[in-house]
């Protein structure tokens, strides 16, 4: 707020430019929700975050990816139950 204040011509423009560097709209698929490990990138498994994976397995605090053969659909009462 100060840089605002101080300078409102340069902070808008250094805005306007940030504004230019971060990633676009992601489209419809950006509104399904997904896990942590669903989100997973290059740049997450930079270097940088190696300690913290290190940790995390050290301390069984990596979940095991599970890949069920048959899907489950919710119910209507909130259960889930085998489809197919």
């Amino acid at each position: 707020m100060l840089a605002s204040a101080a300078s409102p011509g340069l902070f808008t423009r250094s805005m306007q430019i940030i504004n230019r560097l971060l990633p676009g709209p992601a489209g419809r698929e950006g509104d399904e929700p997904r896990t942590g490990w669903e989100s997973q990138s290059s740049v997450s498994r930079s270097p940088l975050a190696t300690p913290t994976y290190r940790s995390a397995e050290e301390n069984n605090e990596m979940a095991r990816r599970v890949i069920e053969a048959t899907p489950t659909v919710p119910s209507y009462d909130g259960a889930s139950y085998a489809s197919g």
